[in-house]
């Protein structure tokens, strides 16, 4: 779904989507220290407003027995009863693409043991997404899985991305984003020790 290069199931589209991200953006809304990027509007509610919030709603542009099926299982997972969608502003709150890893099957209550940011989505969106696109990367992407065996192809895709970025981004970006893919290219090797280890991308 979504992505032909990177293909998705029902199960694994409703769990990043629906579960992961959903509970994240629930997650980011509760914590002390928030930034809400007000872009040209003065109606944005404040933090509180947003926290009293209790019924959210996605709008979701396909409609299949299975797809249906997956994103029930993850509401129920989330024990979140009716959710609804109030337009643009979940983009007003920042939110992230990260690399996480779990110890079992991923959608079956599995315990995450790694959870690292690689950027924010506004980052991602801005530079990684078409330097991954122009670089034809294919395992290092929002909605991959990266397996031991992958480890070769991965390491040299995120050297592609950091000539890329210190080649196309200036400033505190530059800073930033350069950190980040140092770190998750140090990280990735020691998170692969098993075969069947697998690092997630969302």
């Amino acid at each position: 779904m979504e992505n032909a290069d990177v293909p998705q199931t029902e199960q694994q589209w409703a769990f990043k989507h629906i579960y992961k991200k959903g509970s994240n953006r629930i997650d980011a809304i509760n914590q002390s220290e928030y930034t809400l990027s007000i872009v040209g509007s003065e109606n944005v509610p404040n933090i509180n407003s947003l926290k009293s919030i209790r019924s959210y709603v996605f709008r979701i542009d396909a409609d299949t027995p299975t797809l249906c099926q997956a994103v029930e299982q993850c509401l129920v997972k989330s024990r979140i009863s009716r959710i609804q969608f109030f337009g643009d502003l979940w983009r007003k709150i920042e939110m992230s693409v990260g690399l996480y890893k779990y110890n079992g099957i991923i959608f079956d209550d599995a315990e995450e043991i790694l959870s690292e940011n690689i950027a924010s989505q506004r980052i991602y969106d801005k530079y990684l997404e078409p330097a991954i696109e122009e670089l034809n990367i294919y395992y290092f992407q929002d909605g991959a899985e990266i397996r031991k065996g992958n480890l070769d192809s991965v390491i040299s895709e995120l050297e592609l991305l950091i000539k890329w970025v210190t080649n196309n981004v200036e400033g505190d970006d530059l800073e930033y984003l350069l950190c980040r893919l140092h770190n998750i290219k140090k990280i990735i090797p020691k998170s692969l020790e098993n075969d069947d280890d697998v690092l997630y991308i969302f």
